[in-house]
């Protein structure tokens, strides 16, 4: 389905006339006409990584779950006390 971009003001006067009729949340309308309709704001045309055609396969994963509820875990950053006292290079 190809996406539609429609002027951003005119995207959120229809989500907040939308909701205002049928009494559900503006988020939620917005999620439908993207996932459903591939409609969208011009404003989210600059945003780098929106098209599926421009994701990679690690943005694609990392969407899936941010969708499911899930936000990745970033990998902690250990730094062993002595590891700043080591010479870079020297192996022991």
């Amino acid at each position: 389905m190809a996406e539609i971009y429609i002027p951003t003001e005119q995207y959120r006067a229809a989500v907040n006339a939308i909701a205002a009729a049928t009494n559900v949340d503006p988020d939620e309308i917005k999620i439908a006409l993207g996932e459903e309709g591939n409609i969208w704001p011009a404003s989210i045309r600059a945003m780098p990584a929106h098209s599926e055609k421009q994701r990679g396969p690690d943005d694609k994963e990392e969407a899936d779950l941010l969708e499911d509820g899930d936000a990745p875990t970033p990998d902690p950053d250990f730094i062993d006390e002595g590891e700043d006292a080591k010479p870079k290079g020297v192996v022991q």
